[in-house]
């Protein structure tokens, strides 16, 4: 029997062995092993069909009871990530190994998502690039220098994000008509256009009105020139749909305003002596 005490005492009453599926984790948290006397090999614990431990770490057993109270268990890992990511961001993998045998221990990741995607490293904290929109799966296995092994998962999220693909370009106007501002962008988004007055020091949201249309769309139209306007930068802001991605800011376009010159016709008249 095995007693299970009051406090987290697990004391082999005699020559047992407690068996675990392959695979499996007995982890230590606020407990003990008891490796008092009488402690012996014929005190098991067993994962699969390999003796994990004994008492004292005898019949070919990797560790002893001490051993897994010292380490808080058998080794293990709890996957983890930087989840959720942005579109064109990496991602982070960490694999937080426990347990005996886990210095030292080797590390094989697999990964799957979208489409026909895969992924492999034997890093023990990998750096995933490149991913595209969409659900993944990792899953990382923990060896210790003995063969034990043991996997887990987890799940990790790639938010779409947006790319600029045609900056606004500068635009020139006469006094009264219109000009307008385009950005091309790539992804679903919204937008915000801002004007700036002081040569790109500062900047504020636009808002539709009478002199502004399409001030979160990607084009907007700045009508009714003045002098005024002359040397505005305008710049837009723009927001993936995800709404959990930061936005990008486009690159600033000059607004030039000119005043028409007004050319007058003078009648010249000739006087002819006879």
């Amino acid at each position: 029997m095995i007693d299970l005490q009051t406090g987290g005492l697990a004391i082999w009453t005699g020559n047992y062995t407690f068996t675990l599926p392959s695979g499996a984790v007995f982890k230590i948290s606020g407990g003990t092993l008891d490796d008092g006397n009488p402690c012996s090999a014929a005190k098991r614990l067993v994962i699969g069909s390999q003796i994990y431990s004994t008492c004292n770490g005898g019949a070919g057993a990797d560790y002893s009871f001490e051993d897994l109270n010292t380490s808080g268990g058998s080794l293990s890992v709890s996957p983890s990530s930087d989840s959720p990511v942005c579109e064109g961001e990496d991602l982070n993998l960490f694999a937080n190994p426990s347990g005996a045998g886990a210095s030292g221990a080797s590390f094989s990741w697999a990964g799957s998502g979208p489409g026909s995607y895969s992924f492999s490293s034997s890093d023990q904290n990998p750096v995933v690039t490149g991913l595209v929109p969409g659900n993944y799966t990792f899953t990382v296995t923990i060896t210790d220098s003995s063969g034990f092994n043991t996997s887990e998962s987890v799940n990790a999220e790639v938010l779409a994000g947006v790319a600029i693909t045609t900056q606004p370009s500068n635009q020139q106007g006469i006094t009264g008509t219109n000009v307008l501002f385009t950005a091309v962008t790539s992804g679903s988004a919204t937008y915000q256009w801002q004007v700036s007055t002081d040569g790109g020091t500062s900047f504020t949201d636009i808002s539709d009105g009478s002199k502004y249309s399409g001030s979160q769309t990607n084009t907007l139209q700045v009508g009714s020139l003045q002098t005024s306007d002359n040397t505005s930068l305008f710049r837009v802001q723009v927001q993936p749909a995800s709404g959990s991605c930061p936005p990008l800011v486009s690159d600033s376009a000059l607004l030039t305003v000119v005043v028409p010159t007004v050319l007058s016709n003078r009648r010249i008249t000739y006087r002819v002596n006879q």
